[in-house]
């Protein structure tokens, strides 16, 4: 039977400097990624052809800003990734544009026949700013580990350089939770000179403000969230203004999808109830669960 190899195995060794970068990098990475991932899932598309998936238009307008929705003659309707060219018209928009994929696929298209897909007014990606949250959060998260760990080992300990090796794998040891720690016979600790490092506790501090952060980027991302600390100072004016900064953004991102689909649903002839149009899928659920309440309060 094949050996199980434990990749993350080096992590626990906290005195790597490398290891250090490497959680440093990972933390980093594991929040922008969690963002990225609740970003791209705010937004629901209705009345799609099978032809264009909708988790491609979010990641391609959260990474780069724009797509494009054109109909290509073997495909049909479909939504890619663009580069802008050519002239501009008065309201700078690019009247040419290439459409292409990472399997190759290429293809010249202009206004005539395609319509932009713009992630915000300000044509901008949503990466940068998911991007600087998340090393926000990083930071935090990183100085809270440090923290807890420094209240694991607030010493710092003089020796002769024979008992370094000891007290280094004594300390390991108090690292990975170990009840006992065994030490040579010959070990005198009237030989250590210990001096006390002793940090102060500040893990709920820093969580408590990692909280303030991640509910920045939820309104952000126009997610509502619940805030706990201290609900009872929460007076209705607050709370009406913390659901207006949500709705805002919802806005932001939802009125420059549905203008560009308002054209296209013109270009491509798309009436009634086949129009595609994007909502705020908590919106939905929010209004759903009201409804719910009603009749259930009949």
């Amino acid at each position: 039977m094949a050996k199980t190899v434990n990749f993350y195995r080096p992590l626990l060794n906290a005195t790597n400097k490398q290891t250090k970068e490497m959680l440093n990098d990972l933390t980093f990475i594991d929040l922008y990624d969690r963002l990225r991932e609740l970003k791209c899932n705010t937004i629901q598309w209705h009345n799609l052809p099978d032809s264009i998936e909708e988790r491609f238009i979010e990641i391609t307008l959260f990474e780069r800003g724009y797509g494009a929705l054109f109909k290509d003659p073997v495909l049909g309707e479909v939504f890619t990734a663009i580069t802008l060219r050519g002239d501009f018209d008065i309201y700078r928009t690019p009247k040419e544009r290439q459409a292409f994929a990472v399997n190759g696929y290429n293809k010249a298209i202009d206004y005539k026949n395609s319509v932009i897909v713009w992630n915000n007014y300000l044509r901008q990606s949503s990466s940068l700013t998911i991007q600087l949250f998340a090393s926000r959060l990083a930071e935090i998260e990183r100085t809270c580990d440090v923290n807890i760990l420094a209240q694991k080992t607030p010493f710092m300990i003089n020796c002769d350089e024979k008992l370094k090796d000891t007290i280094v794998t004594a300390y390991k040891e108090v690292r990975e939770n170990s009840p006992v720690i065994v030490v040579d016979k010959n070990f005198d600790a009237r030989k250590l000179d210990v001096h006390a490092t002793t940090a102060p506790y500040l893990a709920d501090v820093l969580k408590m403000t990692y909280k303030i952060i991640w509910n920045e980027a939820m309104t952000f991302c126009g997610i509502e969230t619940v805030q706990t600390e201290k609900k009872e100072r929460n007076i209705g004016i607050e709370v009406e203004a913390g659901l207006g900064a949500v709705k805002t953004q919802r806005d932001i991102f939802l009125t420059a999808r549905n203008q560009s689909n308002d054209l296209w649903n013109k270009m491509s002839g798309r009436e009634g109830d086949n129009r595609i149009f994007c909502t705020f899928r908590q919106a939905a659920e929010e209004k759903q669960d009201k409804e719910d309440n009603e009749v259930d309060n009949g």
